[in-house]
């Protein structure tokens, strides 16, 4: 999960086929995320039914494991925005695009006009 959620190609792009990229690797990393989550929710049942058979375990014990499972989870997925705004950051700072000798990801050119 540790991975940004978006690419960057070697080449330049147009407006719209970014767009497109991005929408089609959101879609994709949506996707496994929310195939991990159906994973993890099916391991809880599974575990659930199998503590609640041999009725060894107490509902605060579930509840703590259940709290545990969830603070991972939080953990992961702040692991993955992580990520994501460290390549963002790694993407747009000067000295690094002047390190790696990469083109600018993006350039914003402003005209100022006099109003009067």
């Amino acid at each position: 999960w540790e991975r940004p959620m978006i690419e960057r190609k070697t080449k330049p792009m147009e407006k719209e086929e970014f767009e497109r990229t991005f929408k089609a690797l959101c879609n994709t990393n949506y996707a496994e995320i929310t195939e991990s989550g159906n994973k993890i929710h099916h391991v809880l049942e599974e575990t659930h039914i199998v503590l609640h058979e041999s009725s060894t375990e107490s509902t605060d014990d579930w509840r703590c494991y259940i709290e545990f499972v969830n603070n991972l989870i939080v953990q992961g997925l702040s692991a993955s925005a992580m990520a994501s705004l460290r390549f963002l950051v790694n993407q747009i700072d000067p000295v690094s695009i002047q390190r790696e000798r990469r083109l600018r990801w993006f350039e914003i050119e402003l005209d100022l006009n006099d109003s009067d």
